[in-house]
């Protein structure tokens, strides 16, 4: 009897095809890690276990799948992502986000429900991905976007969003209303013109909610930006320039100030077909500490891109007055925060498909311990750590 009622339900999706436009698209990868980890007082360990170190979580790779199926007629349509980094535990934060949309007065207005993702207002990466309507766990939320025909290529809107902090802080004889929700809303907007790309998204934040280990209060508001140089790639095909960053803690109470934190990254890129050349800099602020990172990088492209050599190296320092919180610079007169030298060779199999062979080497600088110095508190070990890995990764996107 399943197969009965199974072989309808087939037919009838991939009949609905014709009435309806479906994307799907995703990236699988994986690989074996083995990494070496020695601070001149420990032994040195090494662990080798399943994992890659492209962009693919912590755990033994990542598998994602987006949807996007749209019916035309209807002006409805849904989204949604499957994201699984914990393979041993697959339930564990499946669902990205899987929200619902209608297109309405000519596409001039578009409404989101669900649990939202695929924001028009997020950084949009590389090396930071956030989009303030993103919510973990059940949270979910309405997203009104206003698209104007009188001024192409705006976007402006806003969001009605649940908590993204815990509320088991507050009071329990203190009521949580329509007005706290309100206050936890987000606003955005975005324009693309031939010459530039600007968007940015503000939320707001209540005092409901609370990161844990604060003080009571707000922890303060958030904003995120990304900001595209159109005009030199119509000089130089294969050239780009952008920038994006993320504030938290605007506005936040007195007792939350320690909380803040700032992060800016700029990007400079030249990729014709024979190499690609980019340099990366990015600037943290957290409390009374600033890392500042720069990452150039080279990567050659042989035989129509079936050979990739490549090479990035990083460098980053730390600055901040040292205190007894161990808010500060993490050595004081250290040289530099952390080193890497990263060489790679990748060969593309197909179009989206690949195999690389990477080797990464860091030292970084770390909090100074009794474990470092002699009876007299004299420095004889180096408070440094450094670290070794070695990656065969497979990927696949599509």
């Amino acid at each position: 009897m399943k197969r009965v009622i199974f072989v309808p339900l087939v037919f009838v999706f991939f009949a609905a095809q014709a009435f309806a436009q479906l994307s799907v698209t995703g990236e699988i990868k994986t690989g074996i890690l083995q990494t070496t980890t020695e601070d001149g007082i420990n032994h040195a360990k090494t662990r080798t276990d399943a994992g890659s170190k492209d962009d693919a979580g912590s755990g033994a790779g990542r598998f994602r799948l987006n949807v996007d199926y749209f019916i035309p007629d209807n002006h409805i349509g849904f989204k949604f992502r499957i994201n699984l980094e914990d393979w041993a535990s697959p339930h564990n934060n499946m669902w990205s986000y899987f929200f619902g949309y209608g297109n309405f007065f000519n596409d001039q207005l578009t409404v989101s429900f669900g649990k939202l993702g695929s924001s028009p207002w997020g950084t949009g990466g590389p090396d930071l991905w956030k989009e303030l309507e993103a919510s973990g766990g059940t949270k979910g939320g309405i997203r009104f976007e206003y698209k104007p025909s009188f001024a192409p290529g705006l976007n402006v809107g806003f969001v009605l969003n649940s908590f993204d902090r815990d509320v088991d802080m507050y009071p329990d004889e203190d009521p949580i209303t329509i007005l706290h929700i309100l206050e936890e809303s987000i606003i955005g907007a975005s324009y693309t013109h031939d010459y530039f790309h600007i968007r940015a998204a503000y939320r707001f934040d209540s005092e409901v909610d609370q990161l844990r280990g604060t003080a009571s209060g707000k922890d303060g508001g958030q904003l995120v930006y990304r900001v595209e140089e159109r005009i030199i790639r119509n000089y130089l095909p294969g050239f780009r320039v952008w920038a994006l960053g993320h504030f938290y803690g605007i506005g936040a109470d007195e007792l939350n100030k320690n909380e803040y934190s700032a992060t800016n990254w700029f990007f400079a890129e030249y990729a014709p077909n024979l190499f690609t050349v980019q340099f990366r800099a990015g600037l943290e602020m957290i409390a009374k500490r600033t890392v500042l990172n720069l990452r150039p990088a080279f990567n050659l492209k042989l035989f129509d891109n079936f050979l990739n050599i490549g090479v990035q190296y990083l460098f980053a320092q730390d600055y901040g007055e040292d205190d007894a919180g161990g808010l500060g610079k993490v050595f004081p007169g250290s040289p530099y925060y952390y080193m890497e030298l990263e060489p790679k060779i990748q060969v593309n199999f197909a179009p989206g498909v690949y195999a690389a062979m990477v080797y990464n080497w860091r030292k970084e600088y770390v909090q100074r311990t009794p474990l470092h110095e002699n009876f007299e508190g004299n420095l004889v070990i180096e408070p440094t750590r450094q670290t070794q890995w070695i990656n065969f990764r497979i990927g696949m996107y599509f």
